[in-house]
């Protein structure tokens, strides 16, 4: 199961289908970005292998300073992220992608790679 109801928490056992959602995402992120010079990482408890987690992939995407953060935020919305708006320095700009409405699959960092934390 990948998902989890806004504002629910629930940790299920570690499951390969974690890595192989962040892969899935990862492989049409780098396409959709592919004019971009981003660095796209599994993070968070579902990346790591055999820990209970909250059934949602987070992952980061890196922009190298010089490159256009807004653009690849743009990117990431014609991909169907929603724009949940920058949360500074608690985690960057937020993105999410949903698999039903208020059902989360992904949380999106989007963070400057100059940035100090």
């Amino acid at each position: 199961m990948i998902g989890l109801k806004r504002k629910t928490v629930t940790l299920i056992p570690y499951t390969s289908r974690w890595s192989e959602a962040f892969e899935l995402f990862n492989q049409t992120m780098s396409m959709a970005c592919r004019d971009h010079e981003v660095i796209i990482e599994h993070i968070g408890s579902t990346a790591v292998r055999g820990l209970s987690a909250k059934p949602v992939i987070d992952v980061a995407v890196g922009v190298p300073p010089g490159e256009n953060r807004k653009s690849v935020i743009a990117a990431m919305t014609q991909l169907g992220c929603l724009d949940r708006g920058d949360r500074g320095d608690r985690g960057g700009h937020l993105m999410v992608m949903e698999t039903e409405t208020d059902v989360v699959s992904h949380h999106i960092h989007v963070l400057c790679l100059s940035d100090p934390q």
